[in-house]
């Protein structure tokens, strides 16, 4: 026979797994049947459900893409959705200085960069008229300066003041500044 201190022994680390496993459980008057729960939706991500009150936490996902020229939006059936931004502000975003300087352009030229800074002037003020026809005359004379802009960066990287590398980025920059400029103009 087995005396009563060695079933002890050998009994008492059950019983403290059954405790463990009886705290564990869920209150009697919860909901929950799973322990991760399944997203509702393709902007929400999968959740954790609380045994105390049967719920499940799923989490809104962030749409941000970090482009300032993209609204970022969510679709429950498709996700993340980055639309390309029209009118305005498809050129007010290209005047973030991390889209208007490339990095290896950094410091750009001071007479480049004076004009960049008169191309954003006029385009700001083109944005903040209210008649059509003055805001396409503003925005002429932006896409003028920002070619004369375009003309300046050719010539200072043909006397060598601006590494080929930095001409190319900031001629593309302008161009494509000048093109939305362009286009907005068009259709105002």
């Amino acid at each position: 026979m087995t005396s009563a201190g060695g079933f002890l022994r050998r009994v008492a680390p059950l019983v403290g797994l059954l405790a463990l496993l009886v705290a564990a459980a869920p209150a009697a008057n919860a909901q929950c049947t799973q322990v991760v729960c399944t997203a509702p939706d393709a902007c929400h991500s999968g959740g954790v459900c609380d045994p105390d009150t049967g719920t499940c936490s799923t989490p809104e996902i962030r749409c941000e893409d970090g482009d300032p020229c993209t609204a970022d939006s969510c679709d429950p059936s498709r996700g993340c959705v980055f639309q390309p931004v029209t009118g305005f502000e498809a050129v007010t975003c290209l005047l973030v200085t991390s889209t208007l300087e490339p990095a290896f352009c950094r410091p750009v030229p001071a007479k480049i960069a004076k004009l960049m800074a008169r191309a954003q002037s006029q385009i700001a003020v083109a944005v903040s008229g209210k008649n059509p026809r003055f805001q396409k005359q503003v925005l002429g004379t932006a896409m003028r300066t920002l070619k004369l802009a375009t003309k300046r960066t050719r010539r200072v990287a043909k006397r060598r003041g601006l590494s080929p590398l930095c001409a190319d980025a900031l001629a593309r920059v302008l161009g494509n500044l000048t093109s939305h400029v362009d286009q907005l103009r068009r259709s105002l």
